[in-house]
């Protein structure tokens, strides 16, 4: 007998919905996207007509149906927490974009929420499963390169540039973004950098708005000076309002014992370099990880598993990001898991 599929409600029809998450859902046998749900009613029509979903711009009416069994949640972050909240109290999974909430607090409340529940909440950060980060591993342990000891990271756009159009109004609103770019996009380059290097110990950060009369930083450029865990140390250079002609450069090198590893998440590119000769380890087809996450995602689903980007698991990354902006108001080093404690 066969199982029947998952019933999915999208909700929020901006451009990672759009572009990146319905396509991957309405190519799943196993998933029926049932909603798309927006505050605009005509754009969820819009998005909704794509997968030939029903369109709604109320979510609690959506979920009063009883009958959805995952939440994805394509929002700006302030309304992260309450969404997440009313799927689990409806019985759903959650899948949720970056960053999982717009405050520390309202985090981890979120994750003592999940591990009370029997439900799956996943972030979607899809940069720890695209083809990039695979490569990279895979490099690091055929080469034997040993500990790394030392991150040089960058992640430039043109995101941020007003004029270029490329990103929704609430970006540009402290009381939707809860923060800039490092928050919107470099929480991306944190999230891999924990992944591929451990958990950031310390962060001295610059950013181009430290103290803001909003009281919320809507920064378009960081630099960071990090420390792990392990040892190694590194930085990070974030900017959205980059001119540079050509595709995002979203990479970092690696600097191991043994040889340095190159990689960049937009292009796929991954090179190893070992005793001087430097050969090309990309994949035959890169990914950048929207089909692997929610891949994932409905695994977990199916067998109860915790996602390697539950809260508890992706909450460091977020830590860090705070720790970055605490940092820069202060003038001081801060470690990330001691901000809001």
């Amino acid at each position: 007998m066969s199982t029947p599929p998952f019933r999915i409600a999208v909700v929020g029809a901006g451009a990672i919905a759009v572009d990146a998450h319905l396509p991957v859902w309405a190519g799943r046998p196993d998933v029926e996207v049932a909603y798309v749900v927006d505050s605009d009613l005509a754009r969820a029509e819009q998005a909704a007509n794509l997968v030939g979903a029903h369109a709604a711009s109320d979510l609690s009416a959506v979920l009063g149906e009883g009958n959805i069994d995952a939440v994805d949640i394509c929002t700006p972050p302030h309304l992260h927490s309450s969404m997440i909240e009313q799927a689990l109290d409806a019985g759903a999974h959650v899948l949720v974009e970056k960053p999982l909430a717009a405050t520390l607090e309202e985090a981890r409340q979120l994750a003592s929420l999940q591990k009370r529940s029997d439900r799956i909440v996943m972030v979607a950060e899809n940069w720890l499963f695209s083809s990039a980060r695979t490569d990279a591993e895979r490099a690091v342990a055929q080469a034997e390169l040993g500990r790394p000891f030392l991150v040089k990271a960058w992640h430039e756009s043109s995101l941020y540039i007003p004029e270029e159009g490329l990103v929704p109004a609430w970006t540009f609103s402290p009381t939707q973004a809860q923060g800039g770019y490092l928050m919107q996009a470099g929480i991306h380059t944190l999230s891999l950098l924990n992944a591929l290097v451990g958990q950031v110990a310390e962060v001295y950060a610059y950013v181009d708005e430290p103290t803001p009369e909003v009281g919320v930083p809507l920064d378009r450029t960081a630099v960071l000076g990090l420390q792990f865990e392990h040892g190694a140390m590194g930085s990070a250079v974030l900017t959205g309002r980059s001119r540079r002609e050509g595709p995002r450069r979203l990479g970092m090198e690696l600097y191991y014992d043994e040889g340095v590893v190159t990689l960049d998440v937009w292009s796929g590119a991954v090179t190893c370099t070992v005793r001087g000769q430097t050969k090309t380890v990309t994949s035959d087809i890169t990914s950048m990880g929207f089909r692997e996450e929610i891949d994932h995602f409905v695994s977990c689903m199916r067998t109860g598993a915790e996602p390697i980007t539950s809260p508890s698991r992706i909450i460091p990354s977020l830590e860090s990001v705070f720790a970055a902006y605490s940092s820069a108001a202060t003038g001081r080093p801060v470690r990330p898991e001691s901000v809001g404690r």
